[in-house]
């Protein structure tokens, strides 16, 4: 069963991912801000969703952290986040994001992607 760490500082939006993803028959764990990202990232997830506004650092400095941290940096990363604009998703896809999903999401979009990035991951 594969794990993955969603990260949302909105317990709604946390609630929803939860369940859709344990639904999909995922293991889920969770943070609710960055530092928190940043150390259940050390439980090894085989994917994380990541949203971009979080109380404590910024989504992109959640990611840059992982990325350049050598046992962590092969972790796929989606963000979820509110902010749609073609900038914001460039720079983050930039940074190392392997796939961006706006706010609102469909589900079954969510879903779709956190299975094409674990079929990525077990790919290579």
């Amino acid at each position: 069963m594969a794990k993955i760490l969603v990260v949302d500082d909105e317990p709604d939006v946390l609630f929803t991912v939860k369940i859709a993803l344990e639904v999909a028959g995922y293991e889920v764990i969770e943070a609710e801000d960055g530092h928190g990202a940043l150390m259940r990232a050390w439980d090894y997830p085989d994917a994380i969703v990541l949203d971009l506004r979080l109380p404590d650092m910024d989504g992109s400095e959640v990611l840059q952290a992982i990325r350049a941290e050598p046992a962590l940096s092969h972790i796929p990363v989606m963000c979820l986040s509110a902010h749609s604009d073609d900038q914001t998703k460039r720079r983050m896809l930039a940074l190392g994001a392997n796939a961006y999903v706006s706010k609102p999401f469909d589900v079954s979009i969510l879903r779709k992607t956190v299975a094409s990035l674990l079929e990525t991951r077990n790919a290579s």
